[in-house]
């Protein structure tokens, strides 16, 4: 395995891995911040959001982004 040349402009600028970023806040906060404080909300938003931007991720990656 080799890193691209422009990883770190890769890590700045991909969508992909905003949305893999934004995938795993919502799971954490719907599988362990949400419970402890909040009764009232279930954790089921939070996973479909979590789903959601794991979708979006996959899919950000077989569009071609030209700025990078």
């Amino acid at each position: 395995m080799k890193l691209y040349d422009n990883w770190r402009q890769i890590l700045k600028e991909a969508w992909s891995l905003r949305f893999i970023a934004l995938s795993g806040i919502f799971s954490f906060l719907g599988e362990y911040v949400l419970p402890h404080f909040v009764e009232n909300i279930s954790p089921f938003y939070f996973t479909s959001l979590s789903g959601l931007f794991l979708f979006l991720a996959f899919a950000s990656r077989l569009v071609s982004q030209k700025d990078i």
